[in-house]
């Protein structure tokens, strides 16, 4: 089932995308959560709120988030995101992805040398040299 809007211009033979026609829609009834927009629209909740988040991602919708209590006694809030629009016509603008809030930090890391030894046979080692073997193997694996 489709709505009146989408079958007349279905009817004329004009495509609109789902990106525009939710837009559209945030646009007219701003403060709506991702569930009334896809029962405004009649589409489905998971490409409703995947088109929401592209258009926030595009910064052409703004998301608010508000607290609910739930209700029937369930323990905790709800939180639910309202939506606006932030331009008062639709284009489509490039995608802006997030940057870290601070430049990550390099770590130097030193080159560990590893020196080749002959085979040891722990049998042969005294009680002296088994224990200097085990604080040394204690340092490097810990």
């Amino acid at each position: 089932m489709t709505t009146n809007m989408a079958a007349a211009l279905n009817n004329a033979g004009i495509k609109v995308s789902i990106t525009k026609r939710v837009w559209c829609w945030v646009q007219d009834h701003s403060g709506k959560t991702a569930k009334d927009i896809a029962l405004g629209l009649n589409e489905d909740i998971k490409k409703v709120t995947a088109t929401l988040r592209d258009l926030e991602s595009r910064n052409m919708v703004v998301a608010k988030k508000e607290y609910f209590k739930h209700l029937a006694g369930k323990p905790g809030r709800k939180n639910i995101n309202t939506y606006a629009t932030v331009g008062a016509t639709y284009s489509l603008k490039p995608k802006t992805f997030a940057k870290p809030p601070y430049p990550m930090p390099l770590v130097d890391v030193m080159p560990y040398k590893v020196e080749k030894k002959s085979k040891i046979s722990l049998d042969d080692l005294s009680i002296k040299e088994a224990r200097e073997l085990y604080d040394q193997l204690k340092d490097i694996f810990g």
